[in-house]
């Protein structure tokens, strides 16, 4: 007997400012692959994950018949141009690039945020804006925008490279609220909040 997976509800798109079509792409795909879709399955479940102006959007093309009948390009000549890619080219800022690339040249790491999403939220934006960025790079924009204290304290260890850098940063430090009242191991109270 096959094995049951549980149906993953696909993220909705509505094309608002802050959303990304590509991130959010990526992630119906990865959904509809868990989900165990092919192309077919989709283009024809894409519509309920779509909302807002997307959504109207989509309705208009299909009413007209300018909406492909397949989710990926026909590669035929001339190429036809997918559901896929019609979505990606109407929702898809113009000035994409331009906006990672200012986000990566002001990264701050958030109050509340933790040292390894600020890690992969950054090294995913080198990606977008240059897939073959160096790791000297990377770094650099790593460190522009840490929080102070793990800023100085990466300055001390010097790590290499960016898994080596994450590593240092997130030992110890990164989680005092973890250590704060435990035992020391001989049966004592510690208290890491003298003061």
């Amino acid at each position: 007997m096959a094995a049951q997976i549980k149906f993953q509800s696909p993220p909705t798109f509505g094309g608002k400012d802050g959303e990304d079509v590509v991130q959010w792409m990526h992630r119906y795909e990865r959904i509809g692959r868990y989900n165990r879709w092919g192309d077919d399955e989709l283009r024809d479940h894409v519509e309920l994950s779509l909302s807002g102006a997307v959504q109207k959007w989509y309705s208009y093309k299909e009413a007209v018949g300018q909406l492909a009948a397949e989710w990926k390009d026909d590669a035929g000549s001339p190429i036809v141009p997918g559901v896929k890619t019609q979505l990606l080219e109407q929702f898809k800022p113009v000035n994409q690039n331009r906006f990672n690339e200012a986000k990566l040249r002001k990264p701050k790491q958030g109050i509340e945020e933790s040292t390894i999403e600020y890690f992969y939220d950054i090294l995913d934006l080198c990606r977008r804006v240059d897939p073959n960025m160096t790791e000297a790079t990377k770094l650099a924009h790593l460190w522009r925008g840490l929080k102070t204290s793990l800023l100085e304290k990466l300055w001390r260890l010097k790590p290499n490279s960016c898994d080596e850098s994450r590593n240092q940063a997130v030992s110890g430090n990164d989680f005092p609220s973890k250590t704060r009242g435990m035992g020391d191991g001989r049966g004592r109270k510690t208290n890491t909040n003298d003061g």
